[in-house]
């Protein structure tokens, strides 16, 4: 009996031991979960702050759409013509967006248990042999001696034993309550231990649900931040520049074509214009706008083109005249460029433009990147 009481001592000690690790793993899973919980509820936050910054930074940068384009050749005039005419621009240098019809000259916009069974333990004692003990003392209490009429109370040796045997069955019933009380214990600690092994379990799993759902969502997090650093980049790339002819009086005219130098810088940003050649270098590929005036007298003709590398991209162009005194045109030009290409003027042969007072410039900017 007292080595089941022991066993069981050692088993209830035992699960008791398991339990304990069981709950100490319980609660830090538990607070693995809420610190899980806790960081992907930030990065929810931070990944929604994210998606509408990027949101307004691809509303500022909007749908591109672009174009410019110029009439027929050069050389021959259009109209008069006795009614109005839609003029169509078929000459098309720039249609980002494909809105400009050159046919029609109109733009568009479009988250098991384990069962464990024990056999009962069979406490019963044998009381045969307890019965045949206790008939034989209760026959050796009337003993006669010589026809003696006298009766001796007990047997000291037997009364012994029986005093003796009280005290193990005492001590035996305390043992069983003992075992009963432990075997008890015992169920109700296997009970807690496989209710708080199904909790760990579940709480294991929401947490590797949580952390799964936090590694996405910092990978969308971490998209959005590259995102946002492009499009940050992209507004923040700013290239314009504003330049004057400098000098007295006129320049030209010329007996060959000649590249105008723009001396008289007023704004290069980003530095893509250079006034010691007069050419414009695309430090990124994006889309440009580009405007070039002048003022001349009117005793000489005037020719100036807008190049993009060797390529004549609008021109603005007058001639000689007496019934005024002073000449002055332009033009304009939406330009898709491509990192190296290069901008500028060119005035043709026999041609000249007023280079005092600031009257002829030319002047670009970066509109969007591409």
């Amino acid at each position: 009996m007292t080595e089941k009481v022991r066993s069981m001592e050692a088993r209830l000690k035992d699960s008791e031991t398991r339990l304990k690790e069981t709950t100490t793993r319980l609660e830090d899973s538990e607070t693995r979960l809420k610190e899980s919980e806790t960081r992907l509820n930030d990065t929810v936050t931070r990944l929604k702050d994210s998606e509408k910054q990027i949101l307004v930074l691809q509303y500022k940068e909007g749908t591109k759409v672009i174009f410019s384009a110029a009439g027929g050749r050069g050389d021959i005039s259009i109209g008069p013509f006795n009614t109005e005419t839609t003029l169509a621009f078929k000459r098309v240098i720039t249609n980002i967006g494909d809105a400009y019809n050159e046919f029609t000259d109109l733009a568009c916009g479009e988250i098991v248990g384990r069962g464990e069974q024990r056999a009962g333990l069979n406490r019963k004692m044998d009381f045969d042999i307890l019965c045949y003990i206790v008939l034989f003392c209760g026959l050796s209490l009337a003993h006669s001696h010589n026809n003696a009429t006298e009766t001796k109370s007990c047997n000291p040796d037997m009364c012994k034993f029986l005093v003796d045997f009280g005290a193990i069955m005492e001590k035996v019933n305390c043992m069983e309550a003992k075992l009963k009380e432990s075997e008890t214990r015992l169920k109700d600690t296997e009970m807690s231990l496989k209710e708080t092994i199904t909790q760990l379990k579940d709480t294991e799993s929401r947490l590797k649900d949580s952390e799964t759902k936090l590694n996405h969502t910092a990978n969308r997090m971490k998209e959005s931040e590259n995102q946002i650093l492009e499009l940050q980049d992209k507004e923040a790339t700013k290239i314009i520049f504003s330049a004057t002819l400098s000098g007295s009086g006129h320049t030209g005219p010329f007996n060959t074509d000649t590249i105008l130098v723009y001396k008289g810088v007023i704004t290069n940003i980003g530095y893509a214009y250079s006034p010691v050649t007069g050419v414009f270098t695309a430090p990124i590929p994006g889309v440009y706008y580009f405007t070039l005036f002048y003022s001349a007298a009117a005793s000489h003709q005037q020719y100036l083109f807008l190049h993009k590398n060797s390529e004549v991209m609008v021109m603005t162009n007058d001639h000689v005249t007496h019934s005024d005194a002073t000449d002055n045109g332009g033009n304009a030009m939406f330009l898709q460029l491509q990192q190296g290409d290069k901008v500028y003027v060119r005035m043709g042969k026999n041609s000249h433009v007023w280079a005092s007072e600031s009257q002829t410039t030319f002047s670009g900017f970066l509109v969007t990147q591409m």
